[in-house]
């Protein structure tokens, strides 16, 4: 039995921005001073004409602007406090450097996790506590693995993307040498009863962007809240 919301863990941490083709993007120099400027929090860097990309190792967070959206990305969450800062300073550089003014698409996905041994414990406890269906009993000869639920829903001003299942994720270590993204990726794989929360709102102002970080970090608690209750009811 789970005693609350601290047994989970936030493992993966993203942010997706989709906003009209920027065009000034094609200009070299304005993709260069995003990256001068966005160098000082994330040193590795690589240019190309079709995007930026910046990384911060000891954060294990990245950055990838494209001419029409730009991705944020935590692939181990060392410090959300930097991950929204640096939300807030991509967004920033959009106005200041390409012009945007409006987001057709704004998405945060989080990945909670409760560490579990093995599959056979997520599954038997997303069946037994969340499903609670006899249905399954017609089963009961037979093993049962990578149980899940996926559904969507609306919470506060977001649509939701909920799946609550096995999974086995993939924590790929930013290892990337000075001025390149290049590299070999050190890998672990854990074991979890995931929650996968991907919240997202469309056509909002640039200027609103960068209060919904934190306002889909806070649904995405009342989600986890109502899955820890989920979990502790007995079947």
């Amino acid at each position: 039995m789970l005693k609350d919301l601290s047994e989970f863990e936030l493992i993966q941490l993203f942010m997706e921005a989709r906003y009209p083709d920027a065009l000034l993007f094609l200009d070299t120099s304005k993709r260069v001073s995003m990256a001068h400027v966005l160098q000082k929090m994330l040193p590795l860097y690589k240019l190309e004409s079709q995007f930026v990309h910046l990384a911060n190792p000891e954060k294990q967070i990245e950055v990838t602007i494209f001419v029409n959206r730009a991705l944020v990305g935590m692939q181990e969450v060392t410090n959300y406090t930097f991950f929204r800062q640096t939300c807030e300073k991509v967004f920033r550089l959009l106005g200041e450097n390409l012009q945007v003014d409006s987001v057709d698409r704004l998405g945060v996905r989080f990945f909670w996790g409760y560490p579990v041994k093995d599959v056979r414990v997520a599954s038997e406890l997303v069946q037994e506590r969340l499903l609670k269906s006899t249905a399954f009993n017609v089963f009961s000869d037979f093993p049962l693995e990578n149980v899940s639920v996926s559904f969507t829903t609306k919470i506060d001003t977001f649509n939701a993307r909920l799946s609550i299942g096995n999974m086995t994720i993939e924590k790929v270590l930013i290892t990337m040498g000075p001025a390149t993204t290049s590299g070999s990726p050190v890998i672990e794989r854990k074991q979890y009863l995931l929650a996968d929360v991907d919240l997202f709102v469309t056509n909002l102002k640039l200027e609103d962007a960068r209060l919904v970080p934190d306002r889909a970090y806070q649904s995405s608690r009342k989600v986890l809240d109502g899955l820890v209750q989920s979990l502790n009811v007995s079947p």
